[in-house]
């Protein structure tokens, strides 16, 4: 009998197998955050000139420590670009941020 279980009525659960799950479930939210989160270049073209236009709005709105959920919709109501397209697109300047700071660093 496992020593980590839950009792459920008359026979016990064993704690490891939740603990796989959770660490599948973690392995999938990364897998779709890596794989499926960047913009695609059918987007890029689509919103690629507002996107431009929108960022130094993104920028200062970040600076200001505004909620990325703000600051999409301050974009939407501003240039028309849908929330997950602004999403992806922060996601994809703090990954180009912190890469290039990352160049810099002795």
């Amino acid at each position: 009998m496992p020593i980590f279980s839950i009792p459920m009525g008359s026979w016990r659960f064993p704690v490891y197998v939740l603990i796989a799950i959770y660490g599948g479930l973690q392995m999938y939210l990364w897998y779709a955050t890596t794989e499926k989160l960047p913009l695609t270049a059918e987007e890029v073209t689509m919103w690629g000139e507002k996107l431009e236009l929108a960022t130094p709005l993104i920028v200062d709105l970040f600076a200001q420590k505004n909620h990325s959920r703000d600051i999409a919709a301050a974009v939407e109501n501003k240039h028309q670009i849908p929330p997950e397209i602004t999403l992806r697109y922060i996601i994809a300047l703090a990954r180009h941020l912190r890469a290039s700071t990352d160049e810099v660093d002795p």
